[in-house]
């Protein structure tokens, strides 16, 4: 008997260690939302004000792993992007150009629950990778219009970067399935891959929403 309180305290530990375990979760599942994204031209101020933003959707999945207030997200998706940019030249006939790129898409994100539980509010940040996987460029002069494939490495279309990279945050709503995000991204390599005078130097921009229905919402451990 006289052992006895040293046992019951060499036990806490194990007590205790099913709960610490079950504070880390894996989740993962679908996730679909929509964007509007444009381009920036740092050279040609003018010339990105006169633009208008495209809208584009995205479908995918995500996974997540949360620790008390900290997680880590990923996932990939299919995205819409692109931009609609309008220039009214020396002459009175009306230019516009319109930009479709499709990228596989690729964020990493650090996250911050407000709960110690994960649930509820957070916040996210992180760089992102885009690898473009097709699109066009549509120029249209007067009432005529000329259309190319976007991609890179081929003389027959319009060419950029096969690769964008950036950083992107925002805020999140999560439930026991559900998360809930809405973030903005800053592109950070130029797209053009053969500058000329309209289009050296453009950078992708954008602002996201999405939903996700997250499974399998139990610890590393299995508990």
């Amino acid at each position: 008997m006289q052992h006895l309180p040293f046992f019951l305290l060499a036990g806490i530990p194990l007590l205790l260690a099913p709960r610490a375990q079950a504070q880390s979760t894996f989740s993962f599942g679908p996730q679909a939302g929509a964007n509007l994204s444009t381009l920036h031209y740092p050279q040609y101020a003018a010339f990105s004000s006169a633009g208008t933003s495209r809208l584009g959707l995205e479908a995918g999945g995500v996974v997540a792993w949360q620790h008390r207030h900290w997680g880590f997200q990923s996932g990939l998706s299919f995205s819409q992007q692109g931009a609609a940019n309008h220039a009214r030249p020396y002459t009175n006939v009306a230019e516009s150009i319109d930009y479709r790129f499709n990228y596989l898409r690729l964020p990493l994100s650090v996250t911050y629950a407000v709960r110690s539980t994960g649930l509820g509010f957070q916040v996210f940040a992180g760089p992102y990778l885009s690898l473009l996987v097709g699109g066009s460029r549509s120029y249209r002069s007067g009432n005529q219009t000329t259309t190319m494939r976007v991609h890179a490495g081929d003389s027959n279309g319009y060419n950029t970067q096969v690769l964008d990279t950036g950083l992107q945050g925002g805020l999140g709503y999560r439930t026991a399935h559900l998360l809930f995000q809405a973030s903005g991204s800053f592109g950070l390599r130029n797209l053009s891959a053969e500058p000329n005078e309209w289009d050296a130097q453009y950078y992708s921009r954008g602002v996201r929403v999405s939903v996700a229905y997250l499974f399998g919402a139990q610890s590393l451990t299995g508990q």
